[in-house]
């Protein structure tokens, strides 16, 4: 089983302290240490791995996605060990253009490379807006 840890670059030192812990554990996940920007980018490479994300707010990040402090990683750790944890699908958006798939979570952005004007179909549960 793998663990892929994701971390703010501050808390680039606990990493092997956080593998050890988690690298054990009987499941492919990734763990995101750090606040919303680190987790947002963890959930990215999730939807192209579909593995399940664990947050972990580290220092005074508000981080409102995560499931627990940088404190309470080794309780998280046996609560996962012992199947005592349930996993809760988020809503993604998903993008494409003629050459690229785009996934967020809570937002895609398009840029513009030329003068023309953008053109887009926005559909919502496969209905066209």
């Amino acid at each position: 089983m793998s663990v892929k840890i994701f971390r703010a670059e501050k808390h680039k030192n606990i990493t092997p302290a956080i593998d050890k812990l988690l690298g054990t554990l009987p499941f492919n996940m990734i763990v995101a240490v750090g606040g919303d920007g680190t987790f947002l980018k963890a959930f990215k490479k999730s939807v192209q791995t579909k593995q399940p994300v664990l947050c972990v707010r580290s220092g005074n990040s508000k981080g409102v996605l995560a499931e627990g402090s940088l404190e309470q990683i080794s309780s998280m750790a046996e609560k996962i060990r012992n199947r005592k944890f349930s996993i809760v699908k988020y809503p993604m958006l998903h993008g494409k253009t003629e050459s690229h798939k785009l996934a967020g979570f809570n937002e895609i952005g398009f840029f513009r490379t030329s003068e023309e004007a953008l053109r887009f179909d926005l559909f919502i549960n496969g209905v066209l807006f």
